[in-house]
């Protein structure tokens, strides 16, 4: 077997789904960081590549979908916190932290999103 497969496979064998399954998730090969910055920054490479991908990440593994749902609290904090420097008449212009900060981490959730949403399927 590869190094640091642990044995997992033998010579000549394949590794069963499941044991593919779980070894994408407690090897760390993917997290939803990573599912995220992977489909938002090669999902307008290769749409069909991408989505396949990310479509047999979350199908092989369901675990996923639950990290999806736990990381969506602090991703809302993080949008109300964002929004609010947005609109307050306080806010700096362009220091940092300010309101070019909050609109580009804006933008890129928006973008974020927006690629995962077209990369799964229905």
């Amino acid at each position: 077997s590869p190094e640091g497969m642990g044995g997992l496979e033998g010579k000549g064998e394949r590794l069963g789904a499941s044991a593919h399954a779980e070894m994408l998730y407690e090897r760390y090969i993917f997290d939803v960081p990573k599912l995220l910055d992977t489909v938002a920054i090669f999902l307008s490479v290769d749409s069909q590549l991408t989505a396949r991908l990310a479509t047999q990440v979350f199908q092989s593994q369901p675990r996923y979908w639950d990290d999806l749902a736990d990381s969506l609290p602090p991703v809302r904090d993080a949008l109300d916190t964002a929004s609010l420097r947005l609109a307050s008449p306080l806010a700096p212009h362009d220091a940092g932290g300010g309101r070019s900060d909050s609109a580009a981490f804006l933008r890129d959730i928006a973008l974020t999103v927006a690629a995962l949403v077209r990369a799964l399927p229905g």
